[in-house]
């Protein structure tokens, strides 16, 4: 069963923008980008009640395409698809349920979306930064990350203000203020 992490547009169709999704029975990553999926499969054994810490990265001018888990780079299994242009749609991005309103069993803490290219670099700076409750903060840059003038979205998911209050900050700078669904008091991380 496929669980999407975070979509913007309907997960693998025509007129998807991109999707991360986890499969819970082959226990892989994709990264789609409209119809074109790119598989990861070299994943270790993933634990419950562990934390994450995933980035996707795409460039269809180098055509480049990673995932990292936890820091590591995940090479694509060779179940790929053609580098293309990455749709501008105004569909709305979905954290942590799909198009078709599938909820994953998982939490997530933060997300950042950037306009650019992430390199590994930047990547490992991120996750080495500190723990999951504060992590790097991706609107100034610091040490081998240099991309906070390329961030557009940065939700840290951590307002504690729980149910009745569904407004999710954005850090950017950009306004690019969320809404949650579902949730209540206990869905939301203390900062430490």
């Amino acid at each position: 069963e496929s669980h999407e992490i975070i979509t913007k547009g309907r997960y693998a169709h025509s007129t998807a923008s991109w999707a991360v999704t986890f499969e819970s029975v082959n226990k892989r990553l994709q990264f789609s980008i409209k119809n074109q999926r790119f598989a990861f499969e070299d994943l270790p054994d993933l634990a419950n009640n562990t934390w994450y810490h995933i980035v996707a990265t795409y460039s269809n001018t180098a055509d480049e395409i990673d995932l990292y888990l936890n820091g590591s780079s995940l090479s694509p299994d060779g179940q790929g698809g053609t580098y293309i242009d990455v749709p501008n749609t105004t569909k709305e991005v979905k954290i942590g349920v799909g198009d078709k309103n599938r909820y994953g069993n998982f939490y997530i803490g933060y997300v950042g979306i950037w306009t650019d290219f992430l390199s590994a670099a930047e990547v490992t700076a991120i996750y080495n930064s500190g723990n999951r409750n504060v992590p790097l903060n991706l609107a100034s840059n610091s040490g081998d990350y240099t991309s906070a003038g390329d961030l557009e979205c940065f939700w840290k998911f951590n307002e504690s203000s729980g149910f009745g209050t569904d407004a999710v900050t954005d850090y950017s700078g950009n306004s690019h203020a969320g809404t949650t669904y579902n949730t209540d008091n206990s869905n939301w991380i203390e900062e430490e």
